[in-house]
């Protein structure tokens, strides 16, 4: 755990890889509002076992850091449109 605690506070990211929606009780991806609860100070991404989708937290979506996913042997892939939609979704929250 120490570990652990010391690699995010490196990096400042906290990175999961691996999840499945099928297998998760709300059989639906990881929402930002989601990932809020595991930290607001710190930007949180979450790869999905496909490696096609990412879930990220508010702090991510507005730190202006680009994340891209890569695979060895594959071009670099960059979840620009979802990361477009829940960045709109969250600056519309913002106005409120």
């Amino acid at each position: 755990m120490a570990a652990n605690d010391a690699a995010v506070k490196k990096v400042d990211l906290i990175l999961g890889f691996g999840y499945d929606n099928a297998t998760l009780s709300e059989h639906r991806h990881p929402t930002r509002d989601d990932l809020d609860q595991i930290s607001k100070d710190i930007p949180v991404l979450l790869w999905h076992q496909s490696g096609h989708i990412i879930a990220v937290n508010s702090k991510a979506l507005v730190s202006g850091k680009r994340y891209v996913v890569r695979c060895p042997g594959r071009p670099p892939v960059e979840s620009a449109a979802w990361l477009r939609d829940e960045l709109a979704r969250y600056r519309q929250s913002q106005k409120k």
